[in-house]
C-alpha cells in the first residue's frame, strides 16, 4: 500500500504541536534525496523513499529506547550532475540547493530544533558537497548542530576521514563481503 513521504513527519502537525516539539530539545531527522532516473527498474523517487524509510527506522529505534525525535518533511530537490538529461530527473544548480537548504535550516532553528541529522541517499558528489557545505555554514552561522549521517564505507567517495565535525559516521548492519567482487549470487 502506498505511504506518503509526508506521513509521520512534521508536516502532519499543527503549529502549536511544532512549537511544543521544538521546545523539548529533541533531534530532528531530515530526509534528503532527489527525483531522478534509476534505470528502467526503479521509480524516480527511490532516493527520497530510502531516506524517508531510514528516518522512520531511526525514529522507531530511538522510540524503543524511550527517546523522542521528529522527522522533518523530506527535501527532494538536488543536484543531478550525472543524470540530469534523463526524462523525469529534476536538477538544481549547487548554489540554488545550498540557498534553499540554508533557509530550511534557518526555519528549523526558528522552530527551536538544535540537533539535525541529515539522511541523504543520493550519491552525486556535487549534491553531497552542497549538503556538506550548507551544514558547515548553518552550524557556524545559525548555531545549530547539523550532521550528515554517512555510512563509513562511503567516506572514500568524498575524500573524508570520518572525523569531520559535520558528519555522523555509521556502520551498516550487513556483511561487507556482499560487496566484494564476484559475491553476487553466492
Amino acid at each position: 500500500m502506498f505511504q506518503s513521504i509526508l506521513q509521520e513527519t512534521l508536516a502532519e502537525e499543527n503549529w502549536q504541536e511544532v512549537q511544543k516539539l521544538g521546545g523539548r530539545k529533541i533531534p530532528a531527522l531530515f530526509p534528503l534525496g532527489v527525483i531522478e532516473e534509476h534505470g528502467p527498474h526503479l521509480p524516480l523517487g527511490a532516493d527520497i523513499y530510502w531516506s524517508c524509510g531510514m528516518c522512520r527506522i531511526v525514529r522507531d529505534k530511538l522510540k524503543s529506547m524511550e527517546k523522542k525525535s521528529v522527522i522533518l518533511p523530506p527535501y527532494y530537490w538536488g543536484v543531478n550532475h550525472c543524470t540530469h538529461n534523463f526524462p523525469g530527473t529534476f536538477s538544481l544548480r549547487p548554489q540554488t540547493m545550498k540557498q534553499v537548504l540554508f533557509e530550511i535550516f534557518e526555519n528549523v532553528r526558528d522552530f527551536s530544533f538544535h540537533d539535525v541529522y541529515c539522511f541523504n541517499y543520493h550519491g552525486d558528489s556535487y549534491h553531497v558537497g552542497a549538503i556538506a557545505d550548507t551544514i558547515k555554514e548553518a552550524n557556524e552561522k545559525l548555531g545549530i548542530s547539523a550532521r550528515l549521517v554517512l555510512n563509513e564505507m562511503d567516506l572514500p567517495l568524498f575524500g573524508w576521514q570520518g572525523n569531520e565535525d559535520f558528519l555522523l559516521i555509521v556502520n551498516p548492519e550487513y556483511p561487507m563481503e556482499w560487496f566484494e567482487e564476484g559475491a553476487v549470487g553466492k
